[in-house]
C-alpha cells in the first residue's frame, strides 16, 4: 500500500511569528516521513507475516483481496487531496463566502462508493472469489464507506496543517490493521475474515474522535458549495483511481487474467513484487506531494527537476538490482518462508518494474503539475491496458507479472514524456 500524504501548504515562504520559515518546513517533513515509514513498515510486515502463516498458494489469494481491498483505498486518495485543497482555501477564503461539510463530503462519497461495489459485486465478484464472494464484496463495500471518513478527515487535518495529528492517524490505522489481520491469521480465518480484518482498520477516525483535534478536523469545511466540492473531488477520485489500478491493483489483474486459480508460484512472484517495490515507493509515498508542490512552484524548471530525480532513481534501480540478483533470492526465504523460492534473474527483473514505475509516477505529478488531468489519467489507464494485454500472454506467472508490470510503466511513461515536451514552457 502507498501512503499519501498532502502537505502542499506545510512549505512557505517568509517567516511568521518568529519562526525562520525553514524550520516550519522540516517539522512536517520529518514528522510526515517517519509516520509514512512507520506505516509502511508495519503493512509490509503484515503482508510477511500473511506469506509466513497462508503458504505461496494461500497467499496468492490473501494479496487479490488485498488488491482490491486498497484500490478501493487508493481511490479514496483523490477525496483526501481535494479536502485538503478546499480546507486549506477556506482558511485564507472571504468568511461570507460558499462553504461545504467536509464530514458530509465524505459521507456521501462514502455511502454512493459501498453502494457502488455491493450493487456491482455480482457481475465480477464470483469470478475472483469463487463462491465465497458475497463476505468479500461486503467487506469491499464496508472499506469504500469506512476509508473515504478516514481519507476526509485526514485531507481536513492536512488542510489545517495538523501533522502531528495527520501523521497518528497513519501510524495509528497501520497499527489496527495489524493487530484485526494478525488476529484473523492466528485464528485460522479465511479470505472473507481476512478482508473484513483489512476493512476493519477504516474505523481509526472514529477511535482518533476522542481527541479534540480530531473532532475539530471532523467539523471543517471546505469553499464551495457542496455540489463545487462534489465535482472536483469527482475528479481527483478518478485521477487516484487510474494510478491506483497499477500500484494497489496488480493482483486483481492476476487473478482476472489467469485462466485457472493461481498457482503458488503467483504468490512467490506477487511477494517479491511488494519487496521489490518498498524501497522505492514508500520514500516516494512519503514525499510525493512535497515533489509535486515543487513542480507547481517551478513550471519552467519541471523537465530539469524530473530529470534529476529519475537519474537518482535510476541509479538506486540499478544498484539495487544487482544486489537482488544475488542476495534477493535468500532474503525472500528469509521473510516469507522456505516455500518462497525466486529465481534470481526475474527478482532483479522486478526491481528493475519497481524503479520504471517509480519514474512513471513522478512523470505523472508533473503532468498532474501543471494542471492536465485528463492526460494524467490517460497516461495511467493506457499503462494499464497494456499491461493487461501482456498478462494474457502464454509465459509462467512470473515472466508474464514482470513483462507485464516492464511494458505497462515504460508505455505510461512515453504519454507522460510526450505530453510534458509537448507544452514545454
Amino acid at each position: 500500500m502507498l501512503v499519501r500524504p498532502v502537505a502542499e501548504d506545510c512549505e512557505v515562504d517568509s517567516d511568521v511569528e518568529g519562526v525562520p520559515a525553514r524550520s516550519r518546513t522540516v517539522t512536517p517533513v520529518l514528522t510526515l516521513g517517519l509516520a509514512s515509514t512507520a506505516a509502511a513498515a508495519l503493512t509490509w510486515g503484515l503482508q510477511a507475516v500473511a506469506g509466513r502463516v497462508l503458504g505461496p498458494e494461500s497467499y496468492a489469494a490473501f494479496m487479490v483481496v488485498w488488491g482490491l481491498v486498497f484500490f478501493a483505498v487508493g481511490v479514496l486518495a483523490g477525496l483526501q487531496q481535494e479536502v485538503a485543497r478546499s480546507v486549506t482555501a477556506a482558511r485564507s477564503a472571504p468568511e461570507d463566502g460558499p462553504r461545504s461539510s467536509v464530514f458530509r463530503l465524505s459521507l456521501v462519497f462514502g455511502i454512493l462508493g459501498g453502494g457502488v461495489i455491493a450493487l456491482s459485486a455480482p457481475l465480477w465478484a464470483g469470478r475472483l472469489f469463487g463462491a465465497g464472494w458475497p463476505t468479500i464484496a461486503a467487506a469491499v463495500a464496508a472499506t469504500s464507506a469506512l476509508y473515504a471518513v478516514y481519507n476526509g478527515v485526514n485531507g481536513a487535518l492536512a488542510g489545517r496543517e495538523q501533522w502531528s495529528d495527520y501523521a497518528t492517524a497513519m501510524v495509528c490505522e497501520a497499527i489496527l490493521r495489524l493487530l484485526l489481520v494478525g488476529a484473523v491469521l492466528a485464528l485460522g480465518g479465511g479470505l472473507g475474515a481476512q478482508a473484513w480484518g483489512l476493512a476493519g482498520a477504516g474505523v481509526t477516525w472514529a477511535v482518533l474522535s476522542v481527541r479534540r483535534g480530531f473532532r475539530d478536523a471532523a467539523r471543517a469545511q471546505g469553499t464551495g458549495t457542496l455540489s463545487d466540492l462534489s465535482s472536483r473531488s469527482l475528479n481527483a477520485l478518478v485521477a487516484a483511481g487510474c494510478s491506483a489500478v497499477m500500484i494497489s491493483g496488480f493482483p486483481v489483474l492476476l487473478k482476472i487474467t489467469a485462466d485457472h486459480p493461481l498457482p503458488a508460484e503467483a504468490g512467490v512472484v506477487l511477494a517479491a513484487i511488494v519487496a521489490t517495490r518498498a524501497p522505492l515507493l514508500l520514500p516516494l509515498a512519503a514525499f510525493q506531494t512535497f515533489v509535486l508542490s515543487r513542480f507547481v512552484r517551478e513550471p519552467g524548471r519541471v523537465l530539469v527537476t524530473l530529470a534529476k530525480l529519475s537519474a537518482a532513481v535510476a541509479l538506486l534501480t540499478v544498484a539495487g538490482a544487482a544486489a537482488a540478483y544475488f542476495i534477493g533470492p535468500d532474503l525472500l526465504v528469509l521473510l516469507y518462508g522456505p516455500r518462497f523460492v525466486i529465481e534470481p534473474a526475474l527478482i532483479a527483473t522486478l526491481v528493475v518494474a519497481a524503479g520504471l514505475l517509480t519514474v512513471q509516477t513522478l512523470s505523472g505529478s508533473a503532468v498532474l503539475a501543471g494542471g492536465r488531468h485528463v492526460a494524467y489519467a490517460f497516461g495511467w489507464l493506457a499503462g494499464t491496458a497494456a499491461a493487461i494485454l501482456v498478462l494474457t500472454a502464454p509465459l509462467s506467472v512470473g515472466q508474464r507479472s514482470a513483462a507485464a508490470l516492464l511494458v505497462g510503466s515504460l508505455v505510461g511513461l512515453v504519454l507522460n514524456l510526450g505530453t510534458l515536451l509537448r507544452r514545454r514552457p
